[in-house]
């Protein structure tokens, strides 16, 4: 036990004795003396709770920015790629500007245009309980106020479901809270960050496949290895992710209109790579709701990837704030006929804009699937609203096509972006987007 777990116990004995002394001095001295002394003491009780809240803030606190910033560390960062690498050699990583990601792609088995119809499959409305672990309560205790809403309902992947040529067009999910997912998937990143300070300090830094020292990690693979691990979890809950790479065409410079693409880079109030690049929306396939609410009605009409899509669209995208959570108790289908979202549905029904489904990208750090979607907007409305982006950007810029290689050079890119990037090179529509600059994002690929 640290001196300030110590201190912390000591002091709410103190606490406990002096509001018990307080209660008994204003009993019996019915003075002014004893009425002082209470006042005295009672003011000394509120001193001393103030000290423990400070002191527990304070310590989780410095351990959240010790995790943070130790998960961003290069050293870190290769000696986790080099061991994913070991653990899922099966898998197709994402190799994009010469580097290689902690992630995987899973192509489609057709295309597949809004509303995406059959992608997602609810087997399960049952919420699991919510029994944690002494590591994971303390693991909960570090996110501290990165956590925004954590009993918030969503959707884990239970199954992936495989066409005959390896493809994903199904997805079949189950009922979670958004703490069922850091639990025992987020916790993974720091799982391993543990595990590689470990080696460093007995001086070993050589990785082998071997999962006896990342517990949670073996827990979520069960009897499985490598990728077949991801198709059906063992004993985790990764919540479903939805992302989308935005490209509109610009004319208001009509001597020089083009496409643009939307990247933002990542405030430090997030909970996964803070500071990374990455391309917005993106964001869970959560219930529009209210952590409340427990109603069996409102999480079926939830139920609905599209709308998941298109709420992070308006919330990353233009600080939609009425979309980020639903304490008003308004009808769920009131995302289609936001303000920011409706122009876009008109555009799709015009043939102005197409939403595709690309395939799917496995970030491998957690363990956490996302569906990956192409948006093209040819409609000159995108131009008419304001790129404000939200609380979980520092900054959101709309490059112009031919400068993305820059821009992508000037950070870490996220590496579920960078998956969701190589999937649209690969699709049809948006290799002719960037047809200028393909062949620079794919340089030194291998």
């Amino acid at each position: 036990m640290s001196c300030i777990q110590g201190f912390e116990r000591t002091a709410k004995y103190v606490v406990a004795v002096l509001l018990a002394v307080a209660g008994l001095v204003a009993l019996v001295y019915q003075s002014p003396a004893g009425l002082v002394a209470t006042v005295v003491i009672a003011v000394v009780c509120l001193c001393t709770k103030a000290a423990i809240d400070y002191l527990r803030t304070g310590r989780w606190n410095r351990k959240r920015k010790r995790l943070f910033d130790g998960l961003c560390e290069p050293e870190f960062l290769t000696w986790q790629q080099k061991t994913l690498e070991v653990l899922y050699p099966d898998g197709k990583f994402v190799e994009l500007l010469g580097q290689r990601y902690p992630a995987v792609l899973l192509p489609r088995s057709a295309e597949l245009h809004y509303p995406f119809e059959g992608l997602c499959v609810l087997k399960d409305e049952t919420v699991p309980c919510e029994y944690l672990d002494r590591r994971q309560e303390r693991y909960l205790r570090v996110l501290g106020d990165t956590l925004r809403a954590p009993r918030m309902k969503g959707f884990a992947l239970s199954k992936i479901v495989y066409d005959s040529c390896g493809g994903t067009n199904v997805f079949e999910v189950r009922a979670i809270r958004q703490l069922h997912s850091l639990a025992t998937c987020h916790i993974l990143e720091s799982e391993m960050f543990e595990l590689y300070r470990k080696k460093r300090t007995q001086g070993v830094t050589a990785t082998t496949g071997d999962l006896t020292d990342l517990p949670y990690r073996r827990k979520y693979h069960g009897k499985k290895k490598g990728i077949s691990a991801i198709a059906e979890p063992s004993d985790a809950y990764p919540l479903l992710g939805v992302q989308g790479l935005v490209f509109f065409y610009d004319d208001r410079r009509k001597e020089c209109p083009g496409w643009r693409v939307v990247l933002a880079r990542r405030s430090n109030k997030v909970l996964v790579k803070p500071g990374f690049l990455q391309f917005q929306p993106s964001g869970g396939f959560e219930v529009y709701g209210s952590q409340e609410d427990e109603s069996v009605s409102l999480l079926r009409q939830g139920f609905d990837v599209a709308d998941a899509l298109l709420r992070e669209y308006a919330e990353e995208l233009f600080n939609a704030k009425d979309l980020q959570e639903n304490k008003e108790g308004r009808d769920p289908n009131v995302i289609r006929s936001h303000e920011f979202v409706s122009p876009l549905l008109e555009a799709v029904d015009k043939g102005t804009a197409t939403i595709e489904y690309l395939g799917t990208i496995v970030d491998l750090t957690i363990l956490r699937p996302e569906l990956s979607f192409l948006i093209i907007i040819r409609d000159s409305f995108f131009c008419r609203n304001k790129l404000l982006g939200s609380w979980e950007a520092r900054n959101i810029l709309a490059h112009w096509v031919g400068d993305l290689p820059r821009a992508l050079r000037e950070g870490q890119l996220h590496g579920s972006s960078a998956g969701l990037l190589q999937l649209t090179l690969e699709s049809s529509r948006g290799r002719e987007v960037l047809s200028s600059v393909a062949a620079d994002l794919l340089a030194s690929t291998g």
